[in-house]
């Protein structure tokens, strides 16, 4: 979690809402943390980054059986005229663990295959937070996430990437057979 932070009365607030964490390994981590790390950086026109291709990242936690807490997982939008296609995800990857500690990297990712127009309020509530619920109860299904044109992903420590989900890999980590 980060720090408080001190306004211009010099008075101290917390950046993160209440609630809007969730555990995983163990430890707490903040959504808006992990969401600022998608931020992107250094996207000048000689050093493009892969954090630099994403758009807005709606971050929260999703249950796996057997597991305590919850594992994240990041909704990505990629910028303008940017597709799944243009993502190195072994970069994407090191750029995250840079980022962030390991305890709070994604575990999960969800981008849309294609550059689509967002409706103006689509994903945010009336107070312009992320919606989350619906997402959240979708879990990593990847046949609920590819209802919705989007393709999934697993953190792979071992390969330092982001491999693509299918229905096999799902139910393998259902079942306890892929560690996490």
């Amino acid at each position: 979690m980060r720090p408080p932070q001190a306004d211009w009365f010099g008075f101290y607030y917390w950046v993160d809402r209440i609630g809007d964490t969730f555990r995983w390994k163990g430890e707490n981590v903040s959504t808006a943390e992990v969401a600022a790390a998608f931020g992107g950086w250094g996207d000048s026109s000689d050093n493009v980054t892969m954090l630099s291709l994403v758009e807005d990242a709606n971050v929260y936690g999703v249950e796996i059986p057997n597991q305590d807490g919850r594992a994240g997982m990041a909704r990505l939008e990629l910028k303008g005229g940017k597709s799944v296609a243009d993502v190195d995800f072994g970069q994407l990857y090191c750029e995250l663990a840079e980022q962030l500690p390991g305890y709070a990297r994604p575990l999960f990712l969800r981008i849309n295959r294609e550059t689509r127009v967002i409706e103006e309020g689509e994903g945010l509530t009336g107070t312009f937070k992320h919606k989350k619920g619906a997402f959240r109860d979708q879990g990593y299904d990847v046949a609920a996430i590819e209802e919705m044109d989007e393709v999934a992903f697993m953190r792979d420590d071992k390969g330092k990437t982001f491999v693509q989900m299918d229905k096999q890999m799902q139910k393998d980590l259902d079942a306890g057979k892929i560690r996490v």
